[in-house]
């Protein structure tokens, strides 16, 4: 073989397995009591065994000012990355909301949203939603944010998230699909970490793993928004108080 065969071979080693290699990990917890992350700002410490003999983190119905002090991780640094974790909802405790805030900004509590509501029995259609968190006061959602795409839940089963989350969109994927069940748009915040959240709500949860993306997030499905007359208020974030604190005052932004 000759220089110049050699040459053109070593390039294509260097190009390919650049192109293989494992994603940027930024943080990862098996969830299992076993090896706890050291990077937690809150650290998980409720844990329960299954009848598998697997131990697992158990995230209990509380008071929605509990999820604050729900177990979270932040960087101001963290921006265009993925959250892979598995749920499982279970049959005892079929009530209420469970989901991440992701980009919590550094007072620990402003974040961005994701909920699925995990009540009801086998047949009851499931949709994710989108909100905001201001300081704790304030919770803000846009009216009806459903996702696109209903959620197939069965009872007492794993069910795996994936979120790609972008400067300003998400991609929400369950069970390894190739295609998003959801796509939210115009996010308030754009760096920041993630925590656990529920409202009422309760799961199990093993097995979570954030990666920083090499690529840019671009939307997958429609912006069921992209129709309506940007200067309705019906566009932007609305307000409702979830949460009473007498000493916080928030100023709304128009569609944010």
């Amino acid at each position: 073989m000759n220089k110049k065969r050699y040459f053109l071979l070593f390039w294509l080693i260097i190009f390919f397995s650049c192109r293989l290699q494992a994603p940027h990990t930024l943080f990862s917890d098996a969830l299992d009591d076993k090896s706890i992350n050291d990077n937690w700002r809150t650290k998980p410490n409720n844990f329960t065994m299954l009848q598998d003999s697997s131990t697992v983190y158990s995230l209990k119905p509380m008071q929605p000012d509990s999820n604050f002090i729900l177990p979270w991780v932040a960087d101001s640094t963290w921006s265009n990355y993925r959250i892979e974790v598995e749920m499982l909802y279970p049959d005892s405790i079929r009530s209420g909301f469970v989901g991440i805030d992701y980009y919590i900004q550094p007072d620990g509590i402003s974040s961005c949203n994701l909920g699925l509501f995990v009540g009801g029995d086998s047949t009851t259609v499931r949709h994710f939603e989108t909100s905001a968190h201001f300081g704790k006061t304030n919770t803000c959602w846009k009216l009806w944010p459903l996702s696109q795409k209903p959620i197939s839940m069965i009872n007492n089963n794993w069910m795996k998230w994936r979120l790609d989350i972008g400067t300003d969109v998400i991609n929400v994927f369950v069970n390894n699909d190739s295609t998003p069940v959801y796509t939210s748009y115009n996010l308030p915040y754009s760096s920041g970490g993630i925590r656990f959240w529920q409202y009422y709500g309760a799961a199990y949860i093993k097995n979570l793993k954030i990666t920083k993306l090499e690529h840019s997030v671009e939307p997958v499905l429609k912006d069921t928004w992209s129709k309506i007359d940007p200067q309705k208020s019906i566009k932007q974030w609305n307000i409702s108080s979830v949460i009473t604190d007498p000493d916080f005052t928030f100023s709304p932004k128009n569609d944010i």
